[in-house]
Formats: structure tokens, sequence, C-alpha cells
């Protein structure tokens, strides 16, 4: 098992309460346990096991996230000390820094920051006023949709590349929900699914899937050579076309991905969060323990192997579209009678986004390329 990425809860604190949030609100309080901002002891301890971690495994690059939270509470100088060490600290590894913020608190003076320091940025944006509303500030319950968006138009003045992050309201206009995003420019999106477990589907989220079709049709017969990447669908169709990708949620590929959180504790990824509280705890700390000690974690042993055999359920071992869905998200799968033995609450969602992309495929390209990758039309009665 080869982990590649971090990402980094350097504060377990946030100015907004998204009504969705696995850190906060899906019933997960190890928040309430952990310090506000991460301090330089654990900062040392994580570069220095980083750079031991990467020796060991012959790596020439690495990928850190910072995240919360809300990552730019904890100030300039918090990242300015960070980057200062990690370049004392790690001589021979190529360091890749990603920071996901929700926008709120973006000014021309962290965008001059983020270009000074290389850090690529993300914002988190569900899209129109809509599709916006289960994002609040923490404090009055106000919907923080005019400072994000605020936030977002300054940021495009100053930083070239400024993908969003996007989780799914299946109640936006699916048209609007997709102007909105070409009228912002953005360059990249990725359309995540509502955190669900089995005790926790939330029934306004079943036609998920029609959802997708229906955007995917936007995007794909849209002309426009300016219109944004949307990862998922970008994603499938390298899938179906037998190219490598995949991710967290899709594919076959490994989940080389932990956290750790702002006391230096080792976990499991947020999702999990939503399985129950302290589901993606582990007993490691990063100032006692190296980063190979998760592996001993059974948690994430599913994660990091979440689209394989031996952890896939008999329905999706049997699936036809097995090696593009790979089962889906892993917390997507949990419920308290059988554990991760399910398929995703999104089983039929997936089924039908990823039926309907490979047929659109057929109609579209040569027949000699879809001859030679072998891919044909799926009908409603291959959904087993």
């Amino acid at each position: 098992m080869i982990i590649r990425e971090i990402v980094l809860k350097v504060t377990s604190t946030c100015n907004l309460s998204c009504k969705y949030c696995y850190v906060f609100n899906q019933g997960d309080t190890s928040f309430l346990h952990e310090p506000k901002v991460m301090n330089e002891d654990v900062i040392i301890s994580v570069l220095q096991k980083v750079n031991n971690y990467c020796e060991l495994h012959k790596l020439n690059n690495f990928f850190i996230v910072f995240h919360g939270g809300e990552p730019l509470i904890v100030g300039h100088e918090f990242y300015e000390k960070f980057i200062s060490l990690s370049n004392k600290i790690i001589k021979s590894v190529k360091i890749h820094y990603t920071l996901q913020t929700n926008g709120t608190l973006l000014s021309e003076k962290w965008c001059n920051f983020f270009n000074e320091f290389n850090i690529t940025v993300g914002v988190s944006m569900d899209g129109n006023k809509l599709s916006s509303v289960n994002r609040v500030f923490k404090n009055n319950n106000m919907e923080a949709y005019d400072k994000i968006l605020e936030g977002y138009n300054t940021a495009k003045q100053f930083i070239q590349y400024l993908p969003i992050l996007s989780v799914i309201n299946t109640s936006a206009n699916v048209s609007e929900h997709y102007q909105f995003f070409k009228k912002l420019k953005v360059p990249h999106m990725d359309c995540l699914f509502p955190d669900s477990t089995y005790e926790k589907f939330d029934k306004n989220a079943k036609h998920l899937g029609r959802w997708l079709v229906n955007l995917f049709d936007l995007w794909y017969f849209d002309k426009d050579e300016n219109k944004p990447i949307i990862r998922i669908f970008y994603i499938i169709i390298r899938l179906l076309l037998g190219n490598e990708a995949g991710c967290e949620l899709l594919g076959t590929a490994h989940n080389g991905v932990i956290n750790i959180k702002s006391n230096g504790n080792i976990e499991s990824v947020d999702s999990l969060k939503i399985c129950g509280d302290g589901f993606a705890r582990t007993k490691y700390n990063i100032l006692r323990d190296e980063l190979d000690s998760i592996k001993e974690s059974d948690v994430f042993y599913k994660y990091y192997n979440s689209h394989q055999d031996d952890v896939l359920c008999e329905k999706c071992k049997k699936c036809i579209i097995k090696e593009i869905c790979g089962g889906g998200l892993l917390a997507h799968r949990f419920s308290k009678a059988n554990g991760f033995n399910n398929p995703s609450v999104y089983c039929k969602d997936l089924f039908l986004l990823i039926s309907h992309i490979q047929n659109t495929l057929i109609d579209d390209l040569p027949e000699e390329l879809t001859d030679k990758i072998q891919i044909q039309k799926l009908l409603n009665d291959d959904y087993n």
C-alpha cells in the first residue's frame, strides 16, 4: 500500500456550518477534542515522516492538501512557517501543495500569497443561490452564497487556474446550474455526491443519476471550446476508452490518501466519518508513528482497496460496469447491518450515468474505435 497524498487538517474550526458537512454535522465529534490550529511540533513531525516515507518508498513526488475546517482561518504566517520548514526538512522529494477553501475569506493578498508559494487553490461552491442553500455561516445560519461568489470572483482576477468542488443539489435546475459555472468561466469542476450511508440516505437525492445524465448531455454536446472540464464525466469517458483513470468514486485504482488531524492523529479520509462517531480514527499519531503505521488499520485497508474484489460486495463483483464504477465511494456502501458489504446507496444512479455515457459514446464515435475498445450499448436489463 503506497500513500501518495496527505490531507492535512490544519484547523478543527470553520466559519461555515454546511448542513451536509461530514466533519461537523454528520455525527462525528472528533473536532471537539482537537486543537484549533496545528502546532509547530506536529508540522515538523509531519514533514520528517513524509521525508522518511518518500525515501523508503523511493517516491519523487508527494501531495499535501491543506484542509480544515476552513484552512484560511489559520492565517498567512502558518503557511509561511510550514513551507519554510518543509524546504529545510524535505530535500529529495517534490512536494505539491494544494489548498481547499470555502472561498469566503479569499482576498487579493491571499491570492498573491498562493502565487508566490506555488499553492494550487480549489474553491468549494455548490452553484447558484438555489444550489447553495446548504452552505450557511456558523453563527447566524445566514446563507454564505454571496460571500463565496465574491471570494471566487476576486480570486480569479489573480489566479489563472481556479477549480471548483460542487456538492450536487438535485433540486437545482440542471441547465441553470451548468450555465452558472460557464458564466463564471470555471476551468475545471467536480460534482460530488451528497455523502450518505444506508441509514442516512436522503430520499431527495434519489434522482441524482437522472440529474447527472441531464448535466452530461448539456456538457457533452456543448461545442464551446471554453466549457469547463467536469471531472466525473472526464474520468468515466477515459475509463470507457481504456485509459488508466480513477478516483475515490470510480475505477479500479487504489486510494493512497490519508488524513492527519491538527493534533497529529493519522486517520482514514473524512468521508468515513458519516459511518459513525470516531469511525475514521486510528491509534496512530504522527508525533510517534510513521506514515506506514496506518496500513495496520482495517478501515484504511478497506478504503485503500475499496475498488478491489476483496472489498466489493457480491453484487458489485458480478456487475457489468464494475471496472468503470469500482463500487462507488466506500462510505456510501456502509450500513450498520452489513458494514461495507453492500452496493453503493447510489448504485442505480451510477449505472444510469455510466450506461448513458457509454451509449452516447457508441453513437458518437467511429465504429472502428468502439469495436477496438470493445464496448457495446447497455440496457436497463443489464442492471442486476
